[in-house]
């Protein structure tokens, strides 16, 4: 039976094929060789398969659930056409469900199905001499294409496909994979919004230090008054608004990440897909636990809370001690 749960184990052994070898294959492979092991008298073996039998096709997930193929199951045949928008088609061919697989994305299990090498290119109309290869799928040890490694491959003879030159492409730069780049737009645009709310956070930590000064007025004049030094009361106001900012950041990063880390509990447990895998490729929430984004943010709240308070903290260390104590009585 077709499977278009994502997140679902894997089929049991006897709901699904064997890859291209078709249950009807197994069957008439099982009965063959049992014929030939028991020797019973006087039976003749079964003729094995034709040479050019019905192929086997393996289904992705989301191409049975979009194509309306739930009812369908391994040993069912169906026919597979793919048009030539002229009126005709490029190929036809009649081929027997013998498995399902799932990659995990949405974009590649919409369109995925595998067929033996000669039956896809009569499929596409390939199947001219030489016979020809659209593309290699690659995985690399480290999941890394870099270009040094993008550069061995469209030069290394052992990946030339024709004479013409061919390009190496990631899965998520393909024209096809429109739903990551909107949500890596979604993401910046996120990013932008952060950024202006804590420029604001400037005027804020600015205001409460200004108050904060008017204050302690009285305070900083009698400190100024028995010799501390203008450098001191300056900098401690500025070493204030360090400190508050860095435990305010570091507070506010560590609520999102328990925050973060509850959503997908809390799917499984209310069964509320926050991210429905029918347009998301996971049905899991896309989360990155990035150290170096909450440093970034930690780092700039220091930054905020350094600059925002320069001014009220050079307005503290000139204050006239005669003046502020005068003001007070």
């Amino acid at each position: 039976r077709p499977n278009v749960d994502l997140s679902a184990p894997p089929l049991d052994i006897n709901e699904r094929g064997s890859g291209f070898l078709t249950p009807s294959w197994r069957a008439q492979l099982a009965v063959h060789g049992s014929q030939l092991l028991n020797g019973l008298p006087g039976a003749q073996p079964l003729p094995l398969p034709s040479k050019d039998p019905i192929p086997g096709v393996i289904l992705g997930h989301e191409f049975i659930y979009t194509n309306g193929l739930q009812t369908y199951a391994p040993g069912q045949y169906i026919r597979l056409i793919i048009p030539d928008n002229k009126g005709g088609v490029l190929g036809k061919i009649i081929c027997e469900i013998s498995d399902t697989i799932g990659t995990g994305f949405y974009e590649f299990d919409r369109y995925m199905v595998v067929l033996p090498l000669d039956k896809a290119q009569f499929l596409t109309d390939m199947d001219r001499q030489p016979e020809e290869i659209s593309g290699y799928r690659v995985r690399l040890h480290d999941n890394k294409l870099d270009d040094e490694t993008r550069k061995d491959l469209t030069t290394d003879e052992a990946y030339a496909l024709w004479w013409q030159k061919y390009s190496v492409l990631k899965w998520d730069e393909l024209s096809s994979v429109n739903l990551v780049k909107n949500v890596e737009v979604q993401r910046n645009v996120t990013v932008l919004i952060m950024a202006l709310i804590q420029m604001q956070c400037i005027f804020i930590v600015y205001a409460v230090f200004s108050t904060l000064v008017s204050e302690k007025k009285q305070d900083i004049g009698i400190l100024l008054g028995i010799g501390s030094p203008r450098s001191s009361i300056m900098s401690s106001f500025i070493l204030a608004s360090v400190f508050v900012s860095l435990i305010g950041g570091l507070c506010g990063w560590g609520v999102a990440w328990l925050f973060l880390a509850a959503l997908n509990p809390f799917s499984e447990y209310t069964g509320y897909a926050l991210f429905p895998q029918d347009i998301f490729y996971t049905p899991e929430a896309p989360i990155s636990w990035d150290i170096r984004i909450p440093l970034m943010y930690i780092g700039s709240m220091v930054l905020i809370g350094f600059v925002s308070a320069l001014i009220p903290a050079y307005r503290a260390s000139r204050i006239m001690p005669l003046e502020s104590i005068r003001e007070a009585q």
